[in-house]
């Protein structure tokens, strides 16, 4: 993993989405969501992907980092996946709601586990609160495949057993 203090200087939300502007006490910082005074930084700095994935053989995980920058300590209030992210992508050990004091961090897992072979993707819904609210979209990717090295890369083609005929399983 990347030392953090390396990603200071880096555009920590990148494809983070703010939404609710109109709400007093907020701005949309660039690289940061501020919320007067409570500034929320996120890493990775883009979608959140996981790459190829066997279902039902293993469950890979990706970490999402939160950091204050700000004078002021934010709440992070909620965090969950859309419906189209719902089931398939999970974060461990959910500690939403909490407080993130100025100048702290706290490190959560997200667990990518496909049910079948396509194609997922979805968002990760986080809501910050200050001295106003804004609304936070991350993009959580991942492919249901035949890995058979476990090395995040599907591999061609994904032959169908002898007498097999079930189209939920991913098999071709």
């Amino acid at each position: 993993m990347r030392n953090l203090n390396a990603l200071r200087g880096s555009a920590l939300l990148g494809c983070f989405v703010l939404a609710g502007c109109n709400q007093v006490g907020l701005e949309e910082a660039g690289k940061d969501v501020s919320l007067a005074g409570a500034v929320v930084e996120v890493y990775p700095d883009g979608d959140i992907s996981f790459g190829g994935v066997s279902p039902h053989e293993q469950v890979v995980e990706q970490t999402v980092i939160f950091r204050s920058t700000g004078d002021e300590a934010a709440i992070v209030q909620k965090i969950f996946f859309d419906e189209d992210a719902e089931g398939v992508f999970t974060l461990v050990d959910n500690p939403a709601p909490f407080r993130l004091e100025a100048g702290a961090a706290l490190t959560l897992k997200v667990e990518f586990d496909p049910e079948t072979r396509k194609e997922y993707n979805g968002a990760m819904e986080v809501e910050i609160r200050g001295e106003g609210t804004a609304w936070l979209e991350r993009r959580v990717l991942g492919s249901g495949c035949r890995d058979d090295n476990h090395d995040g890369v599907c591999e061609q083609g994904m032959p169908r057993p002898p007498g097999f005929d079930s189209g939920d399983t991913g098999w071709e």
